[in-house]
């Protein structure tokens, strides 16, 4: 029978990973009773491992608790597993997730909403930057000049008007969504648009939502020329 650790274990493996947790016998928090530490050393999830302890009067070896490599292979396919949230332990191991987090997203130059709002694989490479730069300069520059003729169409040739997401993708529905938010992206980077969220939940409609687009972590819902 396979064997799974029970939340108590869970967060202790978790503080282990996350922490770089290798505790001594006696240290250990959460603290697991001999039977709960043993059911995790023979299902080969930790190994003990001596240590010289020093003390006043003379060094003795003490028990440390390690990490095996198959507790990283469990930790892989069960980052849904059920975790203890009545220990303490609890608040400084998320608190360290976290902070390992934060420096993966932005050593990936991503976002917390791309983390949370994984795209398909596919969908992902169409959506890079580079999308721009394969097209021709003669159809960037043409799709550029459609995107700005639907807006003053639409606003009677005003600007400071929103005109929604939605609306636009309708008007240019030839255009591959990738192309045309990338070519969104490069206005916006540009400074030549504005996109703007729609705060109010009142406000927005399931095409709404649809149509977003997803830049430097805001989803926006409207576009804007200023001029």
């Amino acid at each position: 029978m396979t064997f799974s650790p029970n939340p108590l274990q869970v967060l202790l493996l978790w503080k282990m990973i996350f922490m770089n947790y290798e505790p001594g016998f006696s240290e250990m928090k959460p603290n697991l009773d001999a039977r709960r530490r043993e059911e995790l050393k023979t299902a080969g999830l930790i190994d003990y491992e001596k240590r010289p302890k020093k003390s006043k009067k003379k060094t003795t070896p003490v028990n440390h608790v390690v990490l095996t490599d198959a507790a990283w292979d469990w930790a892989v396919k069960n980052l849904d597993a059920k975790i203890s949230d009545r220990s303490p332990v609890s608040g400084p191991v998320l608190h360290c997730v976290l902070l390992h987090l934060k420096n993966y997203i932005q050593q990936k130059n991503s976002s917390l909403y791309d983390f949370l709002h994984p795209q398909s694989e596919n969908q992902e490479i169409i959506e890079k930057p580079h999308v721009v730069n394969m097209m021709e300069g003669s159809e960037s520059a043409d799709l550029k000049s459609r995107i700005r003729s639907a807006y003053f169409h639409f606003t009677n040739n005003q600007t400071h008007i929103r005109m929604r997401l939605a609306k636009l993708r309708d008007v240019l529905a030839d255009v591959p969504r990738a192309v045309l938010d990338a070519v969104l992206r490069e206005l916006k980077r540009a400074e030549k648009i504005f996109l703007f969220p729609l705060e109010d939940p009142q406000e927005k409609t399931p095409a709404d939502d649809e149509a977003a687009l997803l830049e430097a972590g805001r989803v926006n819902h409207v576009i804007l020329f200023e001029e």
